[in-house]
């Protein structure tokens, strides 16, 4: 992957959190208010995983020339840990959120989802370009 790849990757990560934001947004302000709280978080990482992929798939679509499978797999890898670092650094220096709130998010065993949409953030640019070269 070139450099303009990585840029582009990058990118395509800032669209994917504003995109996460908006639908964070929308399960506060909308979905909790007729499901409540636990039904907000699965409808809302159900969203997460489609908005993701097909995101994804769009940019793949867009660029197929300029990446390899190897490189959908290191672009996977960095968006996991650019989203991780993203959620615990803001989540806590900015929202105020402690540190245990925070990792209760990755917490399957409770009911939290969280950890299936960041497993679709690391594989789905790895799905989307085996897809789209088929």
């Amino acid at each position: 992957m070139i450099l303009k790849g990585f840029i582009y990757s990058l990118i395509m990560w800032c669209i994917l959190a504003v995109l996460a934001i908006g639908n964070g947004t929308l399960r506060e302000f909308g979905i909790k208010q007729f499901v409540g709280d636990p039904w907000a978080n699965h409808i809302s990482v159900a969203t997460a995983i489609v908005i993701i992929f097909f995101a994804t798939y769009i940019f793949f679509r867009i660029f197929k020339s300029m990446f390899h499978l190897k490189d959908a797999v290191l672009i996977g890898f960095c968006w996991v840990v650019l989203t991780m670092a993203f959620e615990f650094l803001f989540g806590h220096y900015v929202a105020a959120k402690p540190w245990k709130e925070l990792f209760q998010q990755y917490n399957l065993a409770s009911g939290n989802l969280w950890v299936i949409a960041l497993i679709t953030i690391g594989l789905s640019p790895i799905a989307a370009l085996k897809m789209i070269r088929k």
